[in-house]
């Protein structure tokens, strides 16, 4: 598992049931099966501070492209936060909709809220919370199905459950959110995506390592964030007018599961204008508490791409942006 730690400030108000929901989908890239977001604001709490201070959550595992345990590559539909024994709060205001209280004591528990998007309230969108401890203040949430609760220190109800490790190794809260019910790891949104758990963002990722091969056809680099942010999303690669695209939130050439892959890093896809290519994605592990997020990439793009005219461009959750030339 993931071991490295990260301190995420955070600036947050509450403001009433009612808000704009941080994962509203509209058109998404052909290439995507996840959702294309709009920047909206929204308010909200992180589930453990439960502060809306400038505070921080410590987050132990990042929403993307993770290395777990043997496997080179997994893709993590929400964050961890590190939390033995901590109370969990609602992020946000909605209502109880769903409580997993299963038979066998160490299977995952969790709990799932609903929400509506106060810009279309017709729209609704969920927050999950996994690992939870089984006792009594738990198992009460069954019958409370459909009962409001309030995102911060205001309910009567909050908090309404106590973090645990059930169905996993550690010690942490899973936070994920979705745009929808069904098919949570098809409709999983980054949490830490813009405006829905915003937090200070000192620097944009940084690539490093960049080796660019004629004869080969490999181009490949790793990429850190800088200032121990776990919030790498975006890699595009340009070569004149054709361009490649990996991006975790929007679940482009990202999450190769759902593209028939073997779940390893590999894929082939195609350019933006449809040409051929090859894409590996390896995630390194943490080596020490407070380490840089670390992945490398490699792409096998189309043979008549000249490696003199290729840019990188590297993007955060908050758009910030680092772009390079890729010759050597």
């Amino acid at each position: 598992m993931c071991t490295r730690s990260v301190k995420i400030a955070l600036t947050l108000a509450l403001s009433g049931c009612l808000f704009a929901s941080p994962f509203s989908p509209v058109k998404a890239d052909t290439k995507s099966i996840g959702i294309t977001l709009t920047k909206r604001t929204v308010q909200g709490y992180w589930p453990i501070s439960n502060s809306a201070d400038t505070t921080a959550d410590v987050l132990t595992s990042a929403f993307g492209a993770r290395k777990l345990d043997n496997d080179p590559f997994d893709f993590h539909e929400g964050i961890d936060i590190s939390a033995e024994n901590l109370s969990v709060h609602a992020a946000f205001s909605g209502t109880i909709f769903e409580v997993n209280y299963p038979s066998n004591s160490t299977s995952d528990h969790w709990v799932v809220l609903e929400h509506v998007d106060l810009d279309e309230p017709d729209v609704y969108f969920y927050t999950r919370y996994h690992h939870l401890r089984r006792d009594s203040q738990l198992a009460s949430l069954q019958t409370r199905i459909g009962e409001e609760i309030t995102g911060g220190q205001l309910s009567s109800i909050n908090p309404f459950a106590t973090s645990d490790k059930t169905g996993t190794t550690y010690y942490h809260l899973h936070f994920a959110g979705t745009i929808y019910y069904h098919e949570p790891a098809y409709n999983a949104i980054n949490p830490m995506r813009r405006d829905s758990l915003p937090y200070s963002n000192a620097s944009a990722p940084h690539p490093y390592n960049i080796k660019s091969d004629s004869g080969s056809n490999i181009l490949d680099f790793d990429v850190n964030t800088r200032g121990r942010e776990l919030d790498l999303n975006r890699i595009v690669v340009v070569n004149i007018l054709d361009s490649i695209v990996i991006d975790f939130d929007e679940r482009i050439n990202s999450d190769n599961q759902f593209y028939g892959g073997n779940e390893d890093g590999y894929q082939e896809t195609t350019t933006a204008q449809g040409h051929a290519v090859i894409i590996w994605i390896y995630p390194y592990a943490f080596p020490t508490l407070n380490d840089f997020q670390r992945i490398y990439f490699a792409f096998q793009p189309p043979s008549f791409w000249n490696h003199n005219f290729t840019e990188l461009f590297v993007r955060d959750t908050q758009d910030n942006q680092t772009h390079v030339w890729t010759s050597v």
